[in-house]
């Protein structure tokens, strides 16, 4: 098993600590851990910096940053697979990953840095099986921003919320983008990062807690246009597993016409909720031979739009046949769901079993 995560997050916001909790706690469990320190942090401490006399900016320091973090990944991974090899579980940790350079370049330079580098975002961002990004302290009541840990970085109180929510849209259509809030002290942040790390890679079974609404398809427009939105469109099997307790789905994700595979794994319970028991990224050949050699179930064919709002983290699904189901994450434990006023929600449907994929994919085919 080799799994990659990346902790990333506006200035600080307690990545470091957090990464040397996780660091200790999965070496106690006997995994390999890798921590891939935090590419710009590296270079400006050597001198390569964006500010001062001999500064590099704009596209010239954050294609340095893109190689030297490709290079270094490159590096890692050839390790990790060496001992998995032998018989090893890795875990990979990311100081932060390659998209957040995004968040320091407009669009127009960010497209004309991967056109340069021959790159495509979304191969890039699958990379990773996990994304984990911790809000910066210079946000919400429970916050206490300060710089003195990281003298490679300036940014202003103002500037280190600005830069959090953009490197946050840099992250947005991850399939697997979670966000940890200031929420209580900073040590149930710290626990609530190490709780989500052992979710991915399978020490703690997670339940998925999401929020599920059937929306108004006349109110659909509003997620289609905006500037923040990403598109995909998703086919899924459920395939045939009759001895099995647990439901197998693998999916193809389309998006700019490239492909993406991944495999979930995940036990359904009597009160609607699903708990996931593993999920992982298929090569082509992978799912192709599971599509050829086991039975399918049934299959659901959607577009789904992400946007991020007020730090909440929205899919809207739409389906093939008009309907649209919307699913959001609670960012916090305890807080309530935010909604944009622009989406028209008929009916809160979450933990109703006939409004899970699979069941809806039997609907439509029988339809």
């Amino acid at each position: 098993m080799i799994k990659r995560i990346v902790l990333t997050g506006g200035p600080c916001a307690g990545k470091s600590t957090a990464l040397s909790k996780l660091e200790s706690y999965l070496l106690e469990k006997g995994y390999v851990v890798f921590t891939v320190p935090e590419s710009a942090t590296e270079l400006i401490q050597g001198g390569i910096r964006p500010f001062g006399d001999q500064a590099l900016y704009g596209l010239d320091f954050q294609g340095i940053i893109l190689d030297y973090q490709l290079a270094k990944e490159k590096s890692y991974d050839q390790a990790a697979h060496l001992l998995e090899a032998s018989g090893r579980n890795v875990v990979i940790l990311y100081d932060r990953g390659v998209l957040d350079n995004k968040a320091y370049l407009d669009e127009p330079d960010w497209k004309k840095l991967l056109a340069s580098k021959k790159l495509k975002e979304e191969k890039l961002k699958n990379r990773y099986d996990a994304v984990i990004h911790m809000v910066t302290a210079a946000r919400g009541e429970n916050g206490i921003y300060t710089l003195e840990n990281n003298t490679a970085r300036t940014e202003s109180k103002e500037e280190a919320i600005l830069l959090d929510q953009k490197t946050l849209q840099a992250w947005s259509g991850h399939s697997n983008l979670k966000i940890v809030e200031n929420e209580g002290d900073f040590s149930e942040k710290v626990n609530n990062v190490l709780e989500l790390c052992l979710e991915t890679i399978g020490l703690q079974v997670a339940f998925r807690n999401q929020k599920k609404y059937i929306v108004d398809a006349n109110t659909v427009e509003f997620m289609q246009f905006r500037n923040l939105c990403s598109k995909s469109n998703i086919h899924q099997f459920y395939l045939d597993y009759p001895d099995s307790p647990y439901e197998f789905r693998i999916r193809n994700t389309e998006i700019d016409q490239d492909h993406y595979y991944t495999m979930t794994v995940q036990e359904k319970l009597e009160n609607g909720t699903s708990r996931l028991i593993q999920k992982r990224n298929l090569s082509p050949e992978e799912y192709l031979g599971y599509l050829e050699n086991t039975p399918v179930r049934s299959s659901v064919k959607k577009t789904r739009y992400t946007i991020l709002y007020q730090n909440e983290y929205i899919r809207l699904d739409i389906f093939e046949n008009g309907f649209v189901l919307m699913e959001v994450e609670p960012m916090t434990k305890h807080g309530d769901i935010i909604i944009p006023n622009e989406i028209g929600v008929l009916e809160d449907v979450t933990n109703q079993p006939a409004y899970q994929n699979r069941v809806l994919s039997k609907a439509l085919q029988s339809a």
